[in-house]
């Protein structure tokens, strides 16, 4: 059964969920490492895709860059206010730009509470024990029906071995 806590009063009427995990482990530790999700999700809709070289036509380069443009912009504006918190204390994070998610190595129950108080409004949820950027859930039952993975005890799903893509986190990729 996970658990999850809720942080009031950092703007009224806004809650942002923290798990149960973060305040446990920051009672028993002092430290906790923790995934951090934003509120509000990039609107593709918005970006006007522009003819870069000058050709007549839009290439697939030129949309892909334009996207992960517009999304860092966007990943930048909306994590400011709790970067700029992470950053004055010198704590070790990384900032995912398509999710629009902060992992923090080493979040202190002070720094949870100033976050709260600076970017509380912005922050949807906090979630623990990120490994290499990757929350990482146990497997469960959907109604009375369990998947093969579930039934072997493998967390992995058939389609991420299928790429390849667990041995690319054995490797430290995971973006």
């Amino acid at each position: 059964v996970v658990c999850l806590s809720v942080v009031a009063g950092a703007v009224a009427g806004v809650e942002t969920f923290v798990h149960s995990e973060v305040y446990t482990t920051l009672r028993k530790q002092g430290t906790a490492e923790v995934m951090i999700h934003f509120r509000e999700d990039a609107n593709l809709d918005e970006l006007a895709f522009e003819d870069e070289n000058q050709d007549g036509t839009i290439s697939r380069a030129e949309k892909r860059s334009q996207v992960r443009n517009f999304l860092k912009d966007f990943n930048d504006r909306s994590q400011e206010k709790a970067r700029v918190e992470l950053d004055a204390v010198h704590v070790d994070y990384t900032s995912y730009w398509i999710a629009n998610a902060i992992s923090v190595k080493n979040l202190n129950s002070k720094l949870l509470e100033n976050l709260m108080k600076v970017a509380g409004h912005e922050i949807k949820s906090i979630l623990p024990g990120m490994h290499g950027g990757i929350y990482r859930v146990k497997p469960t039952a959907v109604g009375n029906v369990m998947s093969k993975n579930e039934l072997s005890g493998d967390p992995i799903q058939w389609n991420i071995k299928k790429v390849t893509a667990d041995k690319m986190w054995e490797k430290g990729f995971n973006g």
